[in-house]
């Protein structure tokens, strides 16, 4: 598969996905690996979405990167509101 095949099928197939979620008041994240190692995230949520598609969202927009991931839940308390993490507390998150 190739960065140019998600482009040009992958991508706008999940576009329409997401318009119909969207439009159905659902939420939808799509990580997709197109060449070892290489991905794309196509991420379409609400304001009211649960925690889980929040940070699946977070997690595919950080390409891999784990530290991104923690960073951007410690600089957004907000996104992690109501937890029972035991990680996330000792990070100093509270619920």
């Amino acid at each position: 598969m190739s960065e140019k095949y998600y482009d040009d099928v992958i991508a706008p197939a999940l576009l329409d996905l997401m318009n119909k979620c969207r439009d159905n008041g659902m939420n939808l994240v799509a990580d997709v690996e197109y060449e070892p190692g290489k991905t794309a995230a196509s991420v379409q949520t609400s304001a009211g979405a649960c925690i889980s598609i929040q940070i699946t969202s977070i997690w595919a927009q950080s390409f891999g990167n784990f530290d991104k991931l923690c960073m951007t839940l410690m600089k957004n308390p907000q996104l992690t509101k109501g937890h029972n993490s035991i990680f996330l507390h000792k990070i100093g998150i509270e619920p």
